[in-house]
């Protein structure tokens, strides 16, 4: 199963949060083992490209995280 999350600081080390849906689904417990693969997904403004839009990177920002809800 794929989800996309933001890493958030936790003490010195990074972090993902897993929502309690998706670890229902899976069975996910306390002491459950996981196998995690990550990839970062680059923002609109670092991908580079000949696109053009009348909307700023800021508008396509906002819909693009909207698309994640």
């Amino acid at each position: 199963m794929d989800i996309h999350a933001n890493a958030r600081r936790i003490g010195n080390s990074w972090g993902i949060i897993i929502p309690k849906e998706i670890a229902d689904v899976l069975g996910i417990s306390k002491s459950t083992c996981l196998h995690v693969s990550m990839e970062v997904i680059p923002e609109v403004k670092e991908i580079k490209g000949t696109f053009r839009t009348k909307k700023t990177i800021a508008q396509l920002s906002r819909e693009i995280d909207r698309g994640w809800d």
